[in-house]
Protein backbone atom coordinates (compact mmCIF):
# COMPACT_ATOMS: atom_id res chain seq x y z
CA UNK A 1 0.00 0.00 0.00
CA UNK A 2 1.79 3.03 -0.72
CA UNK A 3 -1.13 5.59 -0.98
CA UNK A 4 -0.71 7.85 1.63
CA UNK A 5 -4.42 8.12 2.32
CA UNK A 6 -4.75 4.77 2.37
CA UNK A 7 -1.50 4.23 4.37
CA UNK A 8 -3.15 6.55 7.12
CA UNK A 9 -7.06 4.93 7.05
CA UNK A 10 -5.60 1.64 7.24
CA UNK A 11 -3.55 2.74 10.60
CA UNK A 12 -6.17 4.67 12.40
CA UNK A 13 -8.59 1.73 11.69
CA UNK A 14 -6.47 -0.64 12.76
CA UNK A 15 -6.20 0.95 16.03
CA UNK A 16 -9.46 1.43 16.63
CA UNK A 17 -9.52 -2.58 15.57
CA UNK A 18 -6.72 -4.04 18.10
CA UNK A 19 -7.53 -1.06 20.45
CA UNK A 20 -4.60 -0.20 20.36
CA UNK A 21 -3.50 3.57 20.86
CA UNK A 22 -0.47 3.09 22.40
CA UNK A 23 1.10 2.23 19.27
CA UNK A 24 0.70 6.19 18.13
CA UNK A 25 2.23 7.02 21.23
CA UNK A 26 5.42 4.99 21.02
CA UNK A 27 5.99 6.28 17.52
CA UNK A 28 5.49 9.84 18.46
CA UNK A 29 2.92 9.90 15.95
CA UNK A 30 0.38 12.73 16.39
CA UNK A 31 -2.02 14.64 14.27
CA UNK A 32 0.19 16.64 12.31
CA UNK A 33 1.07 13.46 10.50
CA UNK A 34 -1.83 12.96 9.43
CA UNK A 35 -3.35 14.76 6.11
CA UNK A 36 -6.23 17.77 6.00
CA UNK A 37 -8.68 14.37 4.80
CA UNK A 38 -7.93 12.15 7.91
CA UNK A 39 -7.20 14.88 10.86
CA UNK A 40 -10.78 14.35 11.55
CA UNK A 41 -10.69 10.85 11.46
CA UNK A 42 -7.32 11.35 14.00
CA UNK A 43 -9.74 13.12 16.32
CA UNK A 44 -12.78 11.59 16.10
CA UNK A 45 -11.08 8.31 17.44
CA UNK A 46 -9.16 10.63 19.82
CA UNK A 47 -12.20 11.49 21.68
CA UNK A 48 -13.75 8.36 22.22
CA UNK A 49 -9.74 7.32 23.20
CA UNK A 50 -9.64 10.00 26.00
CA UNK A 51 -13.04 8.43 27.80
CA UNK A 52 -10.90 5.35 27.38
CA UNK A 53 -13.35 4.01 24.68
CA UNK A 54 -13.05 3.14 21.25
CA UNK A 55 -16.06 3.87 18.77
CA UNK A 56 -17.46 1.18 16.80
CA UNK A 57 -16.17 0.83 13.07
CA UNK A 58 -19.49 0.42 11.49
CA UNK A 59 -20.17 4.48 13.11
CA UNK A 60 -16.84 5.35 11.63
CA UNK A 61 -17.80 3.97 8.30
CA UNK A 62 -21.04 5.56 8.37
CA UNK A 63 -19.62 8.88 9.83
CA UNK A 64 -16.48 9.34 7.50
CA UNK A 65 -18.58 7.28 4.16
CA UNK A 66 -16.06 4.40 3.71
CA UNK A 67 -17.63 2.08 1.97
CA UNK A 68 -17.27 -2.12 2.58
CA UNK A 69 -14.97 -2.87 -0.09
CA UNK A 70 -12.42 -0.07 1.37
CA UNK A 71 -12.98 -1.26 4.56
CA UNK A 72 -12.58 -4.97 4.18
CA UNK A 73 -9.21 -3.62 2.37
CA UNK A 74 -8.04 -1.41 5.22
CA UNK A 75 -8.63 -4.26 8.17
CA UNK A 76 -7.11 -7.02 6.03
CA UNK A 77 -3.37 -4.97 6.83
CA UNK A 78 -2.07 -6.40 10.56
CA UNK A 79 1.33 -4.56 10.62
CA UNK A 80 0.73 -1.41 12.57
CA UNK A 81 4.40 -1.05 13.35
CA UNK A 82 5.01 -0.88 9.57
CA UNK A 83 2.62 1.65 8.54
CA UNK A 84 3.69 4.33 11.65
CA UNK A 85 6.86 3.76 9.83
CA UNK A 86 5.88 4.57 6.52
CA UNK A 87 4.16 7.24 7.67
CA UNK A 88 6.70 8.76 9.75
CA UNK A 89 9.45 8.71 6.94
CA UNK A 90 6.98 10.31 4.54
CA UNK A 91 6.14 13.08 6.92
CA UNK A 92 9.91 13.49 7.60
CA UNK A 93 10.27 14.07 4.19
CA UNK A 94 7.24 16.14 3.53
CA UNK A 95 8.71 18.27 6.77
CA UNK A 96 12.19 18.38 5.06
CA UNK A 97 11.26 19.20 1.23
CA UNK A 98 9.54 22.20 3.01
CA UNK A 99 11.83 23.61 5.09
CA UNK A 100 14.47 23.24 1.99
CA UNK A 101 12.12 25.28 0.03
CA UNK A 102 11.86 28.22 2.55
CA UNK A 103 15.35 28.18 2.92
CA UNK A 104 15.66 28.56 -0.87
CA UNK A 105 13.74 31.96 -0.40
CA UNK A 106 17.36 33.33 1.09
CA UNK A 107 19.46 31.51 -1.29
CA UNK A 108 21.50 35.37 -1.70
CA UNK A 109 22.34 35.07 2.02
CA UNK A 110 25.38 32.44 0.59
CA UNK A 111 27.07 35.47 -0.94
CA UNK A 112 26.26 38.45 1.20
CA UNK A 113 25.66 36.59 4.43
CA UNK A 114 27.03 33.21 5.27
CA UNK A 115 27.17 33.09 8.90
CA UNK A 116 23.72 33.78 8.98
CA UNK A 117 22.42 31.12 6.28
CA UNK A 118 24.53 28.90 8.06
CA UNK A 119 22.07 29.32 11.32
CA UNK A 120 19.29 28.77 9.16
CA UNK A 121 20.36 25.50 7.68
CA UNK A 122 20.85 24.31 11.50
CA UNK A 123 17.72 25.36 12.55
CA UNK A 124 16.09 23.14 9.71
CA UNK A 125 18.47 20.45 10.94
CA UNK A 126 17.26 20.60 14.63
CA UNK A 127 13.95 20.96 13.55
CA UNK A 128 13.81 18.05 11.22
CA UNK A 129 16.46 15.83 14.08
CA UNK A 130 13.43 16.72 16.49
CA UNK A 131 10.50 14.10 14.95
CA UNK A 132 13.16 11.74 12.68
CA UNK A 133 13.55 9.99 15.64
CA UNK A 134 12.37 8.70 18.96
CA UNK A 135 13.99 6.74 21.67
CA UNK A 136 13.50 4.46 24.51
CA UNK A 137 13.62 4.69 28.04
CA UNK A 138 16.35 2.96 29.79
CA UNK A 139 16.41 0.86 33.29
CA UNK A 140 17.91 2.23 36.22
CA UNK A 141 19.31 -0.78 37.18
CA UNK A 142 20.63 -2.03 33.72
CA UNK A 143 24.22 -2.40 34.05
CA UNK A 144 24.68 -1.03 37.65
CA UNK A 145 27.18 -3.11 38.01
CA UNK A 146 29.02 -0.80 36.37
CA UNK A 147 28.95 1.98 38.87
CA UNK A 148 31.24 -0.57 41.51
CA UNK A 149 33.75 -1.04 38.46
CA UNK A 150 34.37 3.27 38.29
CA UNK A 151 38.16 3.48 38.23
CA UNK A 152 38.87 6.13 40.59
CA UNK A 153 42.41 7.68 38.83
CA UNK A 154 39.89 8.29 35.47
CA UNK A 155 39.87 11.52 36.63
CA UNK A 156 41.83 15.02 35.97
CA UNK A 157 43.32 16.59 39.48
CA UNK A 158 42.08 20.13 39.51
CA UNK A 159 45.62 20.92 40.72
CA UNK A 160 44.49 21.34 44.52
CA UNK A 161 45.56 18.02 46.82
CA UNK A 162 43.31 19.85 49.42
CA UNK A 163 40.11 19.24 46.58
CA UNK A 164 41.34 16.54 44.84
CA UNK A 165 41.31 14.93 48.32
CA UNK A 166 37.30 16.23 48.78
CA UNK A 167 36.68 15.83 44.93
CA UNK A 168 38.57 12.93 43.98
CA UNK A 169 38.94 15.29 40.80
CA UNK A 170 37.28 16.37 37.28
CA UNK A 171 35.47 13.73 36.30
CA UNK A 172 35.25 12.58 32.64
CA UNK A 173 31.88 13.62 31.19
CA UNK A 174 28.77 14.65 32.93
CA UNK A 175 30.85 17.31 34.67
CA UNK A 176 29.87 20.77 34.61
CA UNK A 177 31.22 22.60 37.71
CA UNK A 178 30.43 26.18 38.34
CA UNK A 179 33.25 28.55 40.19
CA UNK A 180 31.17 31.48 41.47
CA UNK A 181 32.71 35.16 42.61
CA UNK A 182 32.27 38.82 42.43
CA UNK A 183 34.32 40.46 40.15
CA UNK A 184 37.84 40.94 41.38
CA UNK A 185 38.30 37.53 43.31
CA UNK A 186 40.52 35.84 41.16
CA UNK A 187 38.19 33.23 39.13
CA UNK A 188 39.80 33.95 35.77
CA UNK A 189 43.31 32.93 37.83
CA UNK A 190 41.77 29.99 39.13
CA UNK A 191 40.65 28.67 35.74
CA UNK A 192 43.93 29.45 34.21
CA UNK A 193 44.96 27.35 37.16
CA UNK A 194 42.95 24.31 36.34
CA UNK A 195 44.07 24.72 32.59
CA UNK A 196 47.27 24.22 33.55
CA UNK A 197 47.16 21.21 36.47
CA UNK A 198 45.11 19.10 33.67
CA UNK A 199 47.65 20.30 30.91
CA UNK A 200 50.68 18.71 32.72
CA UNK A 201 49.02 16.19 33.46
CA UNK A 202 48.61 15.69 29.48
CA UNK A 203 44.91 16.90 28.69
CA UNK A 204 44.31 18.71 25.79
CA UNK A 205 42.44 21.75 27.37
CA UNK A 206 40.75 24.50 26.05
CA UNK A 207 39.71 28.26 27.27
CA UNK A 208 37.17 30.28 26.21
CA UNK A 209 37.93 33.86 27.07
CA UNK A 210 35.21 36.29 26.51
CA UNK A 211 37.14 39.65 28.20
CA UNK A 212 40.76 38.81 27.95
CA UNK A 213 42.95 39.02 24.90
CA UNK A 214 45.54 36.44 23.87
CA UNK A 215 48.13 38.60 25.23
CA UNK A 216 46.92 38.74 28.57
CA UNK A 217 46.07 35.03 28.88
CA UNK A 218 49.64 34.62 27.66
CA UNK A 219 50.96 37.22 30.28
CA UNK A 220 48.85 35.11 33.35
CA UNK A 221 49.79 31.78 31.90
CA UNK A 222 53.43 32.38 32.25
CA UNK A 223 52.88 33.80 36.31
CA UNK A 224 51.42 30.59 36.34
CA UNK A 225 53.87 29.10 35.50
CA UNK A 226 56.38 30.23 37.59
CA UNK A 227 58.17 28.20 40.40
CA UNK A 228 58.75 31.27 42.65
CA UNK A 229 59.50 35.13 42.79
CA UNK A 230 63.08 34.84 41.04
CA UNK A 231 61.70 32.91 38.39
CA UNK A 232 61.89 34.97 35.05
CA UNK A 233 59.59 34.99 32.07
CA UNK A 234 61.95 33.49 30.06
CA UNK A 235 62.48 30.56 32.68
CA UNK A 236 58.65 30.47 32.94
CA UNK A 237 58.66 30.15 29.06
CA UNK A 238 61.04 27.12 28.73
CA UNK A 239 59.36 25.50 31.74
CA UNK A 240 56.03 25.34 29.57
CA UNK A 241 57.84 24.32 26.71
CA UNK A 242 60.15 21.73 28.56
CA UNK A 243 56.38 20.10 29.36
CA UNK A 244 55.14 20.16 26.08
CA UNK A 245 52.23 21.83 27.41
CA UNK A 246 49.14 22.65 24.94
CA UNK A 247 46.36 25.00 25.34
CA UNK A 248 44.02 26.39 23.30
CA UNK A 249 42.22 29.63 23.44
CA UNK A 250 39.51 31.35 21.69
CA UNK A 251 38.77 34.88 22.75
CA UNK A 252 36.34 37.12 20.76
CA UNK A 253 38.99 38.92 18.56
CA UNK A 254 38.95 35.32 16.80
CA UNK A 255 34.74 35.46 16.86
CA UNK A 256 34.52 38.88 16.75
CA UNK A 257 31.47 38.14 18.41
CA UNK A 258 30.83 36.23 22.00
CA UNK A 259 31.10 32.79 21.65
CA UNK A 260 27.54 30.40 21.76
CA UNK A 261 27.72 26.69 22.60
CA UNK A 262 28.36 25.72 18.98
CA UNK A 263 31.56 27.77 18.94
CA UNK A 264 32.53 26.08 21.66
CA UNK A 265 31.41 22.25 20.35
CA UNK A 266 33.26 23.09 17.19
CA UNK A 267 36.43 23.54 19.65
CA UNK A 268 36.20 20.70 21.59
CA UNK A 269 36.22 18.63 18.16
CA UNK A 270 38.26 20.66 16.11
CA UNK A 271 41.10 20.03 19.15
CA UNK A 272 40.45 17.10 20.19
CA UNK A 273 39.93 18.52 23.63
CA UNK A 274 39.90 16.43 26.95
CA UNK A 275 38.60 19.32 28.86
CA UNK A 276 37.45 22.69 28.50
CA UNK A 277 37.46 26.40 30.44
CA UNK A 278 34.47 28.85 30.41
CA UNK A 279 35.29 32.53 31.30
CA UNK A 280 32.93 33.45 32.12
CA UNK A 281 28.83 32.78 31.55
CA UNK A 282 27.61 36.19 30.86
CA UNK A 283 30.39 36.75 28.33
CA UNK A 284 28.13 33.95 26.04
CA UNK A 285 25.14 33.72 23.64
CA UNK A 286 22.27 31.49 23.65
CA UNK A 287 22.13 29.94 20.59
CA UNK A 288 18.31 29.54 21.17
CA UNK A 289 17.86 33.27 22.39
CA UNK A 290 15.09 34.84 20.57
CA UNK A 291 14.18 38.12 21.13
CA UNK A 292 12.32 38.70 24.60
CA UNK A 293 13.53 36.01 26.34
CA UNK A 294 14.97 36.81 30.20
CA UNK A 295 18.55 36.56 30.38
CA UNK A 296 17.97 34.40 33.55
CA UNK A 297 16.39 31.67 31.21
CA UNK A 298 19.38 32.33 28.87
CA UNK A 299 21.81 31.36 31.19
CA UNK A 300 20.04 28.35 32.06
CA UNK A 301 19.78 27.08 27.99
CA UNK A 302 23.54 27.87 27.94
CA UNK A 303 24.81 25.78 30.93
CA UNK A 304 22.06 23.28 30.30
CA UNK A 305 24.14 23.17 26.47
CA UNK A 306 27.33 22.86 27.98
CA UNK A 307 26.76 19.88 30.43
CA UNK A 308 25.19 18.42 27.22
CA UNK A 309 28.73 18.51 25.64
CA UNK A 310 30.54 17.27 28.62
CA UNK A 311 28.34 13.84 28.34
CA UNK A 312 28.52 13.85 24.76
CA UNK A 313 32.33 14.07 24.39
CA UNK A 314 33.20 12.78 27.60
CA UNK A 315 34.84 15.84 29.15
CA UNK A 316 34.58 18.06 31.97
CA UNK A 317 33.43 21.70 32.00
CA UNK A 318 34.81 24.41 34.39
CA UNK A 319 32.41 27.36 34.38
CA UNK A 320 32.97 30.82 36.02
CA UNK A 321 30.07 32.72 36.65
CA UNK A 322 28.77 36.06 38.38
CA UNK A 323 28.07 36.33 41.95
CA UNK A 324 25.46 39.42 42.36
CA UNK A 325 26.09 41.65 44.75
CA UNK A 326 24.00 40.11 47.62
CA UNK A 327 26.64 37.20 47.49
CA UNK A 328 29.73 39.62 48.30
CA UNK A 329 27.76 39.87 51.76
CA UNK A 330 27.86 36.42 52.59
CA UNK A 331 31.08 35.99 55.55
CA UNK A 332 32.59 32.94 53.69
CA UNK A 333 31.46 33.56 49.79
CA UNK A 334 28.35 33.78 47.48
CA UNK A 335 25.82 31.10 48.12
CA UNK A 336 23.90 29.13 45.74
CA UNK A 337 21.05 31.38 45.39
CA UNK A 338 23.48 34.30 44.73
CA UNK A 339 24.38 32.92 40.94
CA UNK A 340 23.87 36.63 39.11
CA UNK A 341 20.17 36.00 36.84
CA UNK A 342 19.95 32.56 36.95
CA UNK A 343 18.60 29.36 39.56
CA UNK A 344 18.89 27.62 36.59
CA UNK A 345 22.66 27.68 36.43
CA UNK A 346 23.13 25.86 39.63
CA UNK A 347 20.22 22.74 38.68
CA UNK A 348 22.58 22.29 35.92
CA UNK A 349 25.74 22.20 37.66
CA UNK A 350 27.07 18.79 38.92
CA UNK A 351 29.26 20.81 41.51
CA UNK A 352 29.40 24.66 42.70
CA UNK A 353 32.38 26.37 44.35
CA UNK A 354 31.89 29.76 45.61
CA UNK A 355 35.09 32.22 46.27
CA UNK A 356 36.01 34.81 48.10
CA UNK A 357 39.28 36.73 48.85
CA UNK A 358 39.75 38.78 51.71
CA UNK A 359 43.37 40.18 52.01
CA UNK A 360 45.11 37.55 50.08
CA UNK A 361 42.84 34.75 51.87
CA UNK A 362 41.03 33.07 49.52
CA UNK A 363 37.51 31.07 50.98
CA UNK A 364 36.08 28.12 48.77
CA UNK A 365 33.15 26.91 49.67
CA UNK A 366 31.55 24.11 47.93
CA UNK A 367 28.16 24.69 48.03
CA UNK A 368 26.91 21.55 45.73
CA UNK A 369 28.45 18.04 45.10
CA UNK A 370 26.51 15.51 42.69
CA UNK A 371 29.04 12.85 43.25
CA UNK A 372 29.61 13.68 47.13
CA UNK A 373 29.82 15.33 50.01
CA UNK A 374 29.04 19.33 50.04
CA UNK A 375 29.32 22.21 52.50
CA UNK A 376 33.30 21.59 53.17
CA UNK A 377 35.43 25.08 53.47
CA UNK A 378 39.17 25.74 52.36
CA UNK A 379 40.81 28.49 52.88
CA UNK A 380 44.15 29.23 50.99
CA UNK A 381 46.98 32.82 51.32
CA UNK A 382 47.19 33.19 47.92
CA UNK A 383 49.63 35.30 45.86
CA UNK A 384 48.05 36.17 42.05
CA UNK A 385 51.79 37.14 41.22
CA UNK A 386 52.88 33.90 40.43
CA UNK A 387 49.37 32.50 41.16
CA UNK A 388 50.48 30.27 44.41
CA UNK A 389 47.63 29.01 46.74
CA UNK A 390 49.26 27.99 50.12
CA UNK A 391 45.99 25.71 51.93
CA UNK A 392 45.07 27.04 55.52
CA UNK A 393 44.10 24.20 56.99
CA UNK A 394 41.08 23.85 59.59
CA UNK A 395 40.83 20.69 60.96
CA UNK A 396 37.43 21.33 61.90
CA UNK A 397 35.98 20.50 58.97
CA UNK A 398 34.16 17.40 57.23
CA UNK A 399 36.37 15.65 55.62
CA UNK A 400 36.57 12.53 53.64
CA UNK A 401 37.38 9.08 55.26
CA UNK A 402 41.11 8.61 55.54
CA UNK A 403 41.27 5.47 53.66
CA UNK A 404 39.63 8.12 50.50
CA UNK A 405 42.16 10.53 51.03
CA UNK A 406 45.13 8.07 50.69
CA UNK A 407 44.06 6.69 47.31
CA UNK A 408 43.40 10.03 45.76
CA UNK A 409 47.13 10.97 46.92
CA UNK A 410 48.23 8.03 45.03
CA UNK A 411 46.24 8.86 42.32
CA UNK A 412 47.86 12.15 41.59
CA UNK A 413 51.40 11.44 43.36
CA UNK A 414 52.69 11.66 40.01
CA UNK A 415 51.25 14.91 39.78
CA UNK A 416 53.83 16.93 42.43
CA UNK A 417 53.99 20.08 40.22
CA UNK A 418 53.11 23.44 42.06
CA UNK A 419 52.74 26.28 40.10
Amino acid sequence: MTDKDAIEKALLLGVVRDKNWNILILNNITENYFSINNKPLYKFIKDYVDKEQYPDLKIISYEFKIDDISMAEYMSITDLESLCETLRKDFVKDKLQYEVGKLNDYADELETNPDKYIERLTNVCDSVKSISTHTNSVGLFDNIENILQIDPSDVISTGFKELDDKLIGWKRGEELAVFMARTGQGKSWMGLKFAMAAALQGERVGIYSGEMSLQQLQERILCCAKQSYTTTKEEALQYILDKHIDIRVLTQKELRRRANVNDIEAMIVRDNLSMIIIDQLSLMEDVTARPGIPLRQQYGNISMDLFSLTSKYSLPCILLVQSNRQGSEQRNGPLLENIAESDAVAQNATRVISMKNENGTLTMNLLKNRYGAAGLTQKYDVDFAINKYKPIFDYNQPNLNTARQAKVRQIFSNSNQTF
